[in-house]
């Protein structure tokens, strides 16, 4: 309760200071101008981003297919190291903002209202650099509730789920 009053108290913030940036430098004519182009942006990142990647995922979050986005469209392409004690406490009914604190943002374009988000984790194991993908996948009301990894042995220790993984 107290987060969401404090980011509410924020967004106003912000929003009544770029309101008084516009009609102190740019006139009261261009604020329809910037109206029309927040839509816009709006628009492209909802088109642009994606829910899913995996298959028929259901209401309780089991996707039929479990399916990783290519490497090479992550924003994080060689991965980082996450923090394993983070990992190891990792486990369904986790809401995102959990997820979020323990891993950090998702490593593709994913938008807070997706149903999957995906990371690339980089390991050393016995002194070999192993490059993993890391999925997890939410329920209809955002509540985490499968774990994934790919190939499968990076989730030695960690919590997974599914005959899919």
């Amino acid at each position: 309760m107290f987060e969401s009053s404090v980011h509410s108290s924020i967004d106003h913030g912000i929003k009544k200071t770029m309101k008084t940036i516009i009609r102190r430098y740019m006139g009261r004519a261009a604020l329809p101008l910037l109206v029309a182009a927040g839509f816009l942006a709006t628009v492209f990142l909802a088109t642009s981003c994606t829910s899913t990647v995996s298959h028929r995922v259901s209401a309780d979050g089991v996707p039929g297919e479990v399916v990783f986005p290519e490497v090479k469209q992550a924003l994080h392409k060689k991965g980082i190291s996450p923090n394993e004690e983070n990992l190891k406490k990792i486990r369904p009914g986790m809401g995102k903002q959990d997820l979020h604190y323990l891993l950090g943002p998702p490593h593709f374009r994913e938008v807070f209202a997706s149903r999957e988000w995906d990371y690339i984790f980089r390991f050393v194991r016995n002194g070999e650099e192993q490059l993993c993908q890391y999925k997890v996948v939410f329920d209809s009301k955002r509540i985490a509730r499968n774990f994934y990894w790919q190939p499968k042995e990076c989730g030695e220790g960690f919590f997974a789920s599914g005959v899919n993984n």
